[in-house]
């Protein structure tokens, strides 16, 4: 009789934390939807996953050509820089020979770095194109990255 009585309030202790975990996720979810916590007219964040082109190890220059869709505008570039020379990246819009974006990106011998778009200045939908080229005395070697979000704090 005492092992049933034993087991009985086991059961009805479990039964209550089981009542008392319910409850409380059901108020932690409710307070995730109250008005203070929803974003009116703001469109959630959206960012293209992370493309990796390896650089050509036979040559001194590559054109990486790059297309920007509507609404994807901000960017992130990151070279992994593997040769031991300078490796420069410039960025042309509308053909291979277009005008240049922005300033150059320099990446030192055997380092990486990101470069990212000017905040509040997104590239406007087209065809653009990375030139990457080598110091002239060292063949490319190593990988560079890209990315496209709809803000800047996405490609962060």
């Amino acid at each position: 009789m005492k092992f049933r009585k034993i087991i009985t309030i086991g059961l009805a202790a479990m039964m209550a934390v089981s009542a008392m975990s319910i409850s409380a996720f059901a108020a932690e979810s409710v307070s995730v939807t109250e008005p203070n916590n929803i974003r009116i007219g703001v469109e959630p964040r959206a960012v293209t996953p992370s493309t990796t082109v390896n650089l050509n190890t036979k040559e001194n220059s590559q054109t990486v050509p790059w297309s920007v869709y509507s609404g994807f505008g901000y960017w992130k570039i990151h070279l992994t820089n593997k040769s031991d020379g300078t490796i420069k990246v410039r960025l042309l819009k509308g053909s291979p020979t277009g005008a240049q974006i922005g300033e150059t990106m320099v990446i030192p011998a055997n380092q990486g770095l990101p470069f990212y778009c000017e905040e509040g200045k997104p590239l406007s939908t087209g065809a653009y194109y990375l030139e990457v080229t080598s110091d002239g005395n060292h063949n490319l070697a190593g990988e560079l990255y890209y990315k496209f979000g709809s803000d800047y704090e996405s490609i962060l």
